[in-house]
């Protein structure tokens, strides 16, 4: 029998650790929005978001939106977070952990501007930093991003 069959495995080790936390695992689907209005479409997204309630978070990372483009408490699943980053929040949240991550905080101030400047000029470029997502939004789970998220009155 291969080591993933066997209960000792690091795999299985690692799954009963886990298992051993939460009854369930959940998954976190990372949304940084660039621009200053959503999609005539949400209000069916955040209907669909309700069937994934147990199992899936969805984090919205949004600089700009007044608070009138956002959707209200009433039709926002418990499991929708949005998060303010305030303007240029995307790119300084970016910049900072790049920085970190490559060892360079001195350098931080040059990073977050290039990528404030990036998704200023061409929204589009956050789909070109998929592969970062991890290390960039590594923790971002809406009680480490309390001081930033949008306070909703659940009914």
């Amino acid at each position: 029998m291969s080591a993933l069959g066997t209960a000792s495995s690091p795999i299985d080790s690692a799954g009963a650790a886990w298992h051993g936390r939460r009854k369930r695992p959940r998954l976190a689907m990372l949304v940084p929005w660039l621009g200053t209005k959503l999609p005539p479409w949400f209000p069916m997204f955040l209907a669909s978001c309700v069937g994934g309630g147990t199992t899936i978070d969805w984090l919205f990372f949004y600089e700009t939106f007044a608070e009138d483009v956002l959707p209200s408490a009433a039709v926002t699943p418990p499991n929708v977070h949005f998060h303010a980053l305030g303007a240029g929040g995307i790119g300084r949240l970016f910049g900072t952990r790049l920085a970190k991550i490559f060892g360079e905080e001195a350098k931080s101030d040059i990073y977050v501007r290039l990528l404030q400047e990036d998704f200023a000029n061409a929204t589009y470029a956050i789909t070109e930093k998929r592969p970062m997502f991890g290390d960039v939004f590594a923790g971002a789970r809406p009680s480490s991003l309390a001081k930033h998220k949008r306070k909703v009155a659940r009914a």
